[in-house]
């Protein structure tokens, strides 16, 4: 009798051991699950690399050369391609850009690009107009750094630093801009003043003060 005991007695611990390292082992299973999941980021929509573009673009010009295209991929703004055409006399040119997969305009990305990339952060918004400015909107011509002779030369036109404000959410930034040459033997400058809004939307870009002088 004592030894029928003993082995009901045994065989419970058994299975109440068995049970409870089922239930461990499909805690632990669970919780490896939840923390290997990936983390998110910006946008993740498919192959932009430069082969998948010139395929897009030849659906539309099928005989076109790579040579006369031009994709630049900002340094700060994550799967964002900006694509051009290339002329002799002006070089790059165009306002396309592909984020991801998804085509449109640099305007049109402008408040999804840049809440993908923390825009959301008012600390950091003054930055992000800065960046989206000069390596987006100015993408082929550049923003000017420093003063040149030709300020020097032509009263009435005064150099001034970029800058990025923020105020009441919103961000202006102001450059100047010395446009590429063209087939005339001339240096274009100009004023330049983008606007964003609360949402990252480019609300309006104007040019003043334009001058030019001959070399």
């Amino acid at each position: 009798m004592k030894f029928v005991v003993i082995v009901i007695a045994i065989v419970g611990l058994t299975v109440l051991n068995a049970c409870s390292s089922g239930k461990n082992n499909a805690t632990d299973s669970k919780e490896k699950t939840v923390n290997n999941s990936p983390e998110k980021g910006p946008v993740q929509n498919g192959d932009n690399s430069d082969e998948w573009i010139m395929s897009q673009i030849r659906q539309q010009y099928p005989d076109i050369s790579k040579n006369d295209v031009c994709i630049v991929r900002p340094t700060n703004f994550k799967n964002l391609a900006l694509v051009g055409m290339f002329a002799h006399d002006r070089g790059c040119r165009g306002r396309t850009a592909y984020y991801g997969q998804e085509k449109g305009s640099i305007k049109e990305f402008a408040s999804k690009v840049l809440n993908d990339h923390g825009w959301s952060d008012r600390t950091k918004r003054a930055d992000l107009a800065m960046d989206y400015t000069r390596e987006v909107i100015q993408v082929w011509e550049g923003i000017m750094t420093e003063t040149t002779e030709s300020f020097e030369k032509n009263e009435g036109f005064e150099f001034s630093e970029p800058q990025s404000t923020l105020e009441d959410g919103e961000v202006t930034v102001t450059c100047w801009v010395q446009a590429p040459a063209g087939m005339v033997p001339e240096d274009e400058f100009y004023h330049l003043t983008v606007m964003f809004s609360k949402d990252g939307e480019v609300m309006s870009k104007e040019i003043s003060n334009r001058f030019s002088e001959e070399f």
